[in-house]
């Protein structure tokens, strides 16, 4: 796992983003104020103890290209969620 801090070219076309920070930004602060060395490795130990997922990016993006595929608009899914709730009761 890594975790960048500004823009990084030399990853593009190479790894996958799967996350991004939304709060607790002061972790990354302490994580900079550490400094690196040449090949990128924190020259301080720190540790990331929690980790809480709010939106999966990769199911809501499924979800988007399956809705383009077959046409349907986001309230006709509405509806077809719903009809699969309702079956499973």
């Amino acid at each position: 796992m890594g975790i960048t801090l500004a823009a990084s070219e030399q990853l593009d076309d190479k790894y996958s983003v799967f996350g991004r920070v939304v709060g607790g930004i002061e972790v990354l602060e302490v994580a900079a104020d550490l400094g690196s060395s040449e090949d990128n490795k924190l020259l301080g130990e720190f540790k990331i103890t929690g980790i809480d997922v709010i939106s999966d990016a990769f199911r809501e993006e499924c979800r988007k290209i399956r809705r383009q595929l077959l046409g349907i608009d986001k309230a006709k899914e509405q509806l077809f969620e719903e009809e699969k709730k309702k079956l499973k009761r």
